[in-house]
């Protein structure tokens, strides 16, 4: 499987999970999620979404480490400070190392490549190619 890291902004989610290729909104007031959000408007609207086992925590642990790239698709700014955002599920990505923190969270994540999935890495191939020699050297 091709994996690519990637530093994108990050937005934790709580009790709620996106996935591949699913098209969802949801409500944020939390000032880090807000930066984020706005943060890959500017950019080239790609955002890291992760869900938090613990609905407690306010930052993501090391259990929570699968979450989704997502394209932000519409964002819109409602009374009392809250962000309605229209996002679609990309691709899954791994959480690898939370970069920095200034005003929202940025997380390096491992990108899995969708195209590679079903193919197998050289080295495996090669692994599996000795061993049936060896398997016909034995017969």
């Amino acid at each position: 499987m091709c994996e690519i890291m990637k530093v994108l902004p990050a937005v934790p989610l709580r009790g709620m999970v996106i996935l591949p290729r699913m098209i969802v909104h949801f409500d944020i007031s939390k000032p880090h999620s807000v930066h984020a959000v706005e943060e890959a408007m500017q950019k080239d609207e790609e955002i890291f979404l992760i869900t938090l086992k613990n609905p407690n925590a306010d930052m993501p642990e090391r259990e929570d480490d699968v979450g989704v790239i997502a394209k932000i698709k519409q964002l819109i700014k409602m009374p009392n400070k809250i962000v309605r955002v229209l996002v679609e599920g990309m691709e899954r990505a791994e959480l690898q190392d939370i970069v920095e923190q200034e005003n929202y969270y940025r997380m390096q994540v491992l990108r899995f490549d969708s195209e590679a999935e079903g193919e197998i890495m050289p080295q495996a191939l090669e692994a599996m190619l000795l061993s049936m020699k060896e398997t016909i050297r034995s017969y």
